[in-house]
């Protein structure tokens, strides 16, 4: 989903125009990218991947997405 220019490819999708099902598949594409060691593993985690899935989550959702400074957390008790 992101190459190495993850921003300009944020910046490039047009978000207020997308359609229902595009932001369905936004959404799965933002999920399967959540999955990728740049983003979910600490030891791999690449700080421009994570803002750009972060920022993309915000442009789909504004207003609603809260989304934590650091990247992703592990729940409460979590392994």
């Amino acid at each position: 989903m992101l190459s190495d220019s993850y921003m300009s490819e944020i910046n490039a999708v047009p978000w207020e125009y997308l359609t229902d099902e595009e932001r369905q598949e936004m959404k799965v594409k933002l999920t399967k990218a959540m999955q990728d060691p740049r983003y979910k593993d600490p030891s791999q985690r690449e700080p421009a991947f994570v803002k750009a899935v972060d920022e993309a989550w915000r442009r789909l959702y504004p207003g609603e997405v809260e989304v934590a400074a650091i990247g992703p957390r592990r729940p409460f008790g979590g392994k």
